[in-house]
């Protein structure tokens, strides 16, 4: 019988565990960078949640599709977030519409973003990159 607790115990600690990780990565900078991305997004702001990207560079185009795309997953209710290591090769330049584009800052992590009862997006992975010790979140911008 005391086993079966301990277990439900040991279960519960771990889900707790996994929340406390989710929104803690000892950087502060970092962890800075989180926390005001989840007040804008509990408060629907998008305002606030544009005010987290570097916007050195990027054109209209770009912006456009940033602030539709943030203005629908505030709609969502955020089930998980967490920092990971920028994946390899994904950040290249790329070509949209005939014209060459490329990150305006180097990204050096992704946000992870959990979403529930959405019935397109589940996940959306933000980059993130540092300029002069703070972390932005990173678009594209035309390659020169």
């Amino acid at each position: 019988m005391h086993l079966k607790y301990l277990l439900v115990i040991f279960l519960i600690s771990l889900f707790l565990i996994k929340q406390v990780i989710i929104a803690n990565t000892s950087e502060p900078a970092l962890d800075k960078l989180i926390y005001d991305y989840k007040q804008a997004h509990s408060q629907k702001n998008i305002d606030a949640v544009l005010a987290l990207y570097y916007w050195d560079g990027v054109d209209e185009k770009i912006k456009k599709s940033v602030f539709n795309n943030h203005k629908r997953y505030l709609d969502y209710k955020i089930t998980s977030i967490r920092v990971a290591k920028a994946p390899l090769q994904e950040y290249n330049p790329f070509i949209l519409e005939g014209k060459k584009y490329r990150t305006n800052l180097k990204v050096t992590k992704v946000l992870k973003v959990k979403f529930e009862n959405t019935k397109t997006t589940k996940e959306v992975t933000i980059p993130i990159g540092i300029k002069d010790s703070k972390y932005y979140f990173v678009t594209a911008r035309p390659d020169k």
